[in-house]
């Protein structure tokens, strides 16, 4: 039996800043961790968005970018909310 372990980075401000996310998501991927995830949470009104001065980073456009900076690691998303699509 094994265990897989993954990791989920945030994709709202201030940790959405490329040069973290793909920090991030190449150090899990030499560490050899087997998933990242990403939520799928872009349409949150300001007022209710605290810490994330409003900003979220599109989940699918930012895992087809880190796929490109990873070369192992599983990528997902936690939810996919389909209506935003």
């Amino acid at each position: 039996m094994s265990i897989r372990l993954g990791i989920s980075i945030r994709n709202m401000r201030p940790q959405s800043e490329a040069s973290t996310m793909a920090e991030i998501a190449m150090a899990a991927d030499q560490a050899g961790l087997h998933s990242l995830w990403l939520t799928d949470h872009i349409a949150i009104p300001k007022a209710e968005s605290s810490g994330s001065d409003g900003r979220y980073v599109d989940p699918l456009a930012t895992l087809a970018w880190l796929s490109g900076k990873t070369e192992q690691i599983k990528l997902g998303t936690g939810v996919l909310v389909l209506p935003y699509r």
